[in-house]
């Protein structure tokens, strides 16, 4: 049998925040009308607190019962199910919600307690998350900053544009022709960078500005990226690569931050990735890179298609 909200002797109403003191004989207290936010209990004897029917709250509302008294005040539902006591003499705050499922719940022992915590579970974990303009699933604002913290601290990308890439000594490349290294469009598409069977030991380099973003520790993660297929497999072909870096707007260039091999080019083209394993000077404002060809191509086509950085980003403070 439901409680009857209406036949008590006390009903609280607009309790937000607001003291409730019963006799201190004991009794009821009816929180039909409370419009949640912290109810204040001083109690010296045993009582029974009612929260609001579920039908009549929206889901979410939150309900912070603190007692300042020495009795005990158990706390009931609409259908006279315990949910929890709350201790006297202020020992502890409990914080009731209404869930999805139209039932109470406590959240935690000490609502302000738990809200500071930094332990799992609490703290942002308790705090709900409404996404008005659905950008995201997160529930609370933990996971919500979580996901923003992903976007700001993960990986970052710099493009290197295919027509900023030179020869090693300079040579700015154009379209390609007979047995010189430049440009050719594939399949009425993509551009890439085409090295012809025959041509003599090629090498390319590009400088590229670095985000202000790129987090100094662990090498920054600093990658470079290239993506190389052949037009066969008649060769034995590889790339090699070297990484520089510079601090400052007139800082002097770091020695070479890649101590990896040489890697394979196939035919069905892949991904070479070329890692900074060595520490790049902290702060580096810009990168270099140089690409060797190694081998001997005297029957295969080498399609240089995309070339982009990738490196581990910080938070800009300042």
């Amino acid at each position: 049998m439901a409680h009857n909200h209406f036949s008590d002797g006390y009903s609280a109403k607009e309790t937000f925040n607001n003291q409730i003191q019963p006799p201190a004989s004991g009794g009821t207290i009816d929180l039909a009308h409370t419009d949640g936010g912290l109810v204040v209990g001083n109690t010296n004897s045993a009582e029974t607190w009612y929260l609001p029917p579920e039908e009549f709250v929206p889901v979410g509302v939150l309900v912070s019962i603190v007692n300042q008294g020495s009795g005990t005040i158990t706390v009931k539902d609409d259908a006279l199910n315990t949910i929890a006591t709350v201790a006297g003499s202020s020992a502890e705050t409990k914080q009731f919600t209404l869930s999805a499922a139209l039932a109470w719940e406590v959240i935690g022992g000490s609502a302000a307690a738990d809200l500071a915590s930094t332990a799992s579970g609490k703290g942002a974990n308790l705090v709900g998350f409404e996404d008005g303009g659905s950008k995201t699933t997160a529930a609370t604002v933990d996971a919500a900053l979580d996901e923003i913290y992903v976007s700001l601290k993960g990986t970052g990308l710099v493009s290197v544009p295919l027509t900023s890439i030179v020869k090693e000594d300079g040579t700015v490349m154009i379209k390609q022709a007979t047995t010189v290294t430049g440009f050719s469009q594939l399949s009425n598409k993509n551009i890439v960078i085409h090295i012809p069977a025959n041509s003599t030991a090629e090498a390319f380099a590009a400088t590229s500005v670095m985000p202000l973003d790129l987090d100094g520790t662990n090498n920054g993660n600093l990658t470079l990226n290239v993506i190389v297929s052949k037009n066969a497999d008649a060769d034995a072909l590889t790339l090699d690569a070297e990484l520089y870096g510079r601090v400052g707007d007139a800082g002097s260039w770091s020695p070479d931050v890649y101590a990896g091999s040489a890697q394979t080019i196939v035919a069905v083209g892949s991904k070479l990735q070329f890692a900074a394993l060595t520490s790049p000077p902290s702060g580096v404002l810009s990168a270099a890179f140089v690409l060797t060809l190694g081998g001997i191509n005297d029957s295969d086509v080498v399609y240089i298609h995309d070339v982009f950085w990738t490196y581990q980003k910080k938070l800009v403070t300042s």
